[in-house]
């Protein structure tokens, strides 16, 4: 049985293949290499190196945890104080949200001071501010609803009811209430056919489903075929069984809307506040 070669042997050959292909043969000590490579004892601390205080069985120093503990009990606050700055900061000056919401240039402007009509029809708008619920605003065009409509939601920014906030995990933007017209949404979901789209119907459908707060404006301005009709219930559906305020602005009114587009959506958006708007056509009057 072959027996385990002597230090002394190993460094003889290692000398033996140095000498053969012209290395130096000084070579130290196997003993001492090994020696080298071996770490040294290592002790388990039982002081904290920082506030020189006894560890605990978890190798834990007490000041350090609480150090820590009021290190993110201020970093917290912190932060509260700088949300609360910037929302602030927003409901100062609402037109910035107002435009990432989606609400065009030309109804920017668009609130209860420079509204043309009614203090009634303005006081009824008022209520739906301090307390929301579903609305819908019918009347001619040009009659000053999606003006009424965008005031709401400036009001609502205003108070801070629609606000913004920063995923910290991702660090986008999210936000609560979204506008759109009926027939830009229905043209988001046809695109999502189209190959390529990053995006399905079900993603968009569920995207405006779950919005705080959604204003639908111009419903009954799109060509009504059986798939927009099922694609706008199932919108509103959803928000009206998960009790998210929805807004609508239309030319048409509920029983209209029930004959010419669907009975279920006019018993959905009629569960809500459904004002009547008997005014002029603004437009043509500037």
């Amino acid at each position: 049985m072959a027996t385990e070669p002597t230090v002394e042997e190993v460094q003889e050959k290692l000398l033996k293949v140095r000498r053969e292909q012209g290395i130096s043969e000084t070579v130290k000590p196997i003993r001492s290499i090994v020696k080298k490579q071996l770490p040294e004892k290592w002790e388990r601390p039982t002081i904290c190196s920082i506030h020189n205080e006894p560890l605990d069985e978890n190798w834990n120093c007490p000041k350090c945890i609480e150090a820590e503990k009021e290190w993110e009990r201020k970093y917290e606050e912190e932060q509260k104080i700088k949300e609360e700055k910037r929302c602030k900061e927003i409901a100062d000056n609402p037109e910035p949200l107002l435009i990432n919401i989606g609400v065009g240039k030309r109804h920017l402007p668009c609130s209860f001071e420079n509204y043309q009509g009614g203090e009634k029809l303005k006081s009824i708008c008022m209520s739906v501010v301090k307390e929301p619920c579903d609305l819908v605003l019918t009347g001619n065009a040009g009659s000053g609803k999606t003006h009424l409509a965008v005031a709401i939601f400036r009001e609502w920014i205003k108070n801070q009811t629609i606000k913004t906030k920063y995923d910290r995990d991702d660090f986008t933007l999210l936000k609560n209430a979204k506008f759109i017209t009926v027939p830009d949404l229905l043209l988001k979901i046809r695109q999502s056919f189209s190959e390529g789209s990053d995006k399905s119907e079900e993603d968009i459908v569920e995207t405006y489903s779950s919005y705080s707060f959604l204003l639908l404006d111009d419903l009954g301005a799109e060509k009504t075929t059986e798939w927009s009709i099922t694609t706008l219930y199932t919108i509103i559906d959803r928000r009206y069984r998960e009790l998210k305020t929805t807004i609508v602005t239309t030319n048409l009114t509920i029983d209209q809307i029930g004959s010419q587009i669907s009975d279920r959506i006019a018993s959905r958006l009629s569960s809500g506040k459904v004002i009547k708007i008997n005014a002029p056509d603004y437009r043509k009057k500037r």
